[in-house]
């Protein structure tokens, strides 16, 4: 399992004010068994066309939204990510596991993406 977090590029960014759907991007780089972070609930229509495009199915995913934070959920606030209640969801979801670490590629020896 890996983890992916719906954060912003750079500070600039939250002066749109509203990234909900661009944090949602995220989908597309999910594989089946990994938890994905977000501000808010990800938009069901979007994540249906999401996962009909990469094969991955709605069940092989764990996606949590974050606490709200100074944005809100607009925005993903990072302190949420350190909200205790916040971080036993994580865990859960991670199992007595936790995440896995990608392996070395046994050809050039970097690990995948």
């Amino acid at each position: 399992m890996r983890i992916l977090i719906g954060n912003h590029i750079d500070p600039s960014i939250r002066e749109r004010h509203d990234m909900r759907a661009w944090t949602q991007r995220l989908l597309w780089f999910a594989r089946p068994g990994d938890l994905l972070i977000l501000c808010c609930e990800p938009d069901t229509a979007f994540v249906d066309y999401a996962l009909a495009h990469t094969g991955v199915k709605r069940e092989e995913l764990t996606v949590l939204a974050a606490p709200a934070g100074a944005w809100g959920d607009r925005l993903l606030d990072p302190a949420s990510l350190t909200v205790p209640a916040f971080v036993e969801q994580v865990r859960a979801a991670l199992g007595p596991a936790g995440p896995t670490r990608s392996r070395r590629c046994s050809r050039c020896g970097r690990r995948p993406p």
